[in-house]
């Protein structure tokens, strides 16, 4: 992995231990004060909590490093998609999902796919399902969101937490 790293820049990328993990958690400098750890399981929330801008996996090829490296340096945050289930939590269990419509999950994908600008004929052909079913879903996710067009359907879905772009 550190012979990947070495390729991704021409700045200076510095690679050390974290002080209070496990000597073999490793956190790449991206820019002052900004940095990518490399972690696995439960290492990851605590150089989230260490301060890192970002957590891949420990054994996260050389493209991986490389978008979580552009992503901090644009300021995004980077996490693994468990650790941000875990840190933010969506479901019946979550408080905040009281405030806003629960999708089935046929239209949670539906929405993901309106957000990439599908068309009805290509959700069907996507999710392997009729024109007719894919027009069915997408009025009752813009009925469910209090929408009037696709677009402000997935901007719904952001602002309720149901999309992440």
């Amino acid at each position: 992995m550190l012979d990947e790293v070495e390729t991704l820049s021409s700045h200076d990328i510095a690679v050390e231990p974290l002080r209070r993990l496990p000597t073999h958690t490793q956190r790449l400098s991206v820019k002052p004060g900004e940095w990518l750890a490399f972690a696995d399981g439960a290492e990851q929330l605590e150089a989230i909590r260490q301060g890192a801008s970002g957590v891949v996996a420990s054994g996260a090829g050389a493209g991986e490093i490389a978008a979580a490296v552009e992503a901090i340096r644009r300021g995004l945050a980077v996490l693994p998609s468990e650790l941000m289930r875990e840190l933010l939590p969506v479901g019946e269990n979550d408080e905040r999902s009281g405030d806003r419509p629960s999708l089935t999950p046929r239209e949670a994908a539906v929405l993901r796919l309106l957000s990439e600008g599908a068309t009805n004929k290509m959700i069907a052909r996507r999710l392997d399902i009729s024109v007719h079913t894919a027009k069915f879903h997408v009025a009752s996710i813009l009925d469910k969101l209090d929408a009037t067009t696709r677009t402000d359907a997935v901007a719904q879905g952001v602002r309720q937490g149901l999309l992440m772009l």
